[in-house]
């Protein structure tokens, strides 16, 4: 009977899970109620990067709202065969995005290793406004694993460009890597590998917030829960210094909800742990949000938003 009990619970705990038995179901965590698509085949997160030009207090700049580019990220999984799914999600907030432009709005898909730097794909959205409120738009994309040119860990970055009424450009951007095994050459990528939510604008070059602590999470964290982030100078002359930084737990500033302070002032922050108070079970949000403030009254900010789970 004992040698009949140890069989039966070695087979049930050697059972494949729902995911390995059926490919393809894996939620992604944090995915937007309006997420076209409901499972993918590895773990994914929703991340959103973000841009915001706004005029800085006090000043008379102008304020052209945020521009986003989010995505089901397959983080740092190791991804093989002939391509895989991305659904990406572009919001205008408060955007007049210049309606008469012939270039923009318009998002690219880059490719990145260390000896190469392709624009995969382009999309554009010719006449797309949104000067007030939020307006968003989904593209679907197969990245084709052989258009990257090595194997082993590549980067991706999402551009989301707009141009502006008064003649100068917005760009949102997201960098973050995974794993592709696709029999060329191995050669990981070792610069900057980390995720980077960045704002850029014309003559205020880029503001960044940075995710160090990778990958994110597949499975719920354990408490306290201490990621490393950074909002610092993104290192070039054509980029303005930081001036403040912000770091909230479960904040949604369209909806007008600040969330929970954790870190949150003048300067740069980090890299550093940011201390998270207690979570109650379910998944939570962190925003990080560089602001880097410029002469003609307003400030470039980037933001990067990612979400953790609590058991």
């Amino acid at each position: 009977m004992r040698r009949l009990l140890l069989l039966v619970v070695g087979m049930l705990l050697t059972l494949p899970t729902a995911a390995d038995a059926f490919p393809g179901t894996q939620a992604c965590i944090g995915a937007p109620a309006d997420q076209p698509a409901a499972t993918y085949g590895e773990t994914r997160q929703f991340v959103d990067a973000q841009s915001w030009w706004t005029t800085s207090p006090g000043q008379a700049g102008t304020n052209f709202g945020h521009a986003h580019v989010g995505a089901c990220l397959p983080e740092r999984e190791n991804l093989s065969g002939t391509s895989f799914p991305l659904d990406i999600k572009l919001q205008l907030h408060d955007n007049p995005a210049n309606p008469s432009s012939t270039v923009y709005p318009g998002l690219s898909i880059v490719l990145k290793g260390t000896d190469y730097e392709t624009t995969d794909q382009k999309f554009t959205f010719l006449g797309w406004s949104c000067p007030v409120g939020t307006c968003v738009k989904w593209v679907h994309y197969d990245v084709p694993l052989s258009a990257f040119r090595h194997s082993g860990l590549q980067e991706i970055r999402f551009r989301f460009f707009v141009d502006e009424p008064d003649g100068n450009r917005m760009i949102a951007n997201m960098n973050w890597q995974t794993t592709i095994s696709n029999g060329k050459e191995l050669a990981n990528v070792a610069r900057e590998p980390y995720l980077r939510g960045k704002g850029w604008y014309t003559n205020a070059g880029y503001c960044e917030s940075s995710l160090r602590t990778v990958p994110i999470p597949d499975a719920p964290v354990a408490q306290p829960y201490a990621p490393v982030v950074s909002q610092v100078w993104h290192g070039t002359s054509d980029d303005l210094q930081v001036t403040g930084q912000v770091n909230r737990l479960d904040a949604d500033f369209h909806g007008g909800i600040p969330g929970t302070t954790l870190e949150d002032s003048s300067g740069p922050f980090g890299p550093g742990g940011l201390t998270v108070p207690f979570m109650a079970s379910g998944v939570h949000k962190l925003l990080g949000r560089a602001d880097c403030a410029d002469s003609r009254g307003s400030t470039n900010a980037g933001v990067l938003v990612f979400p953790v789970a609590v058991a």
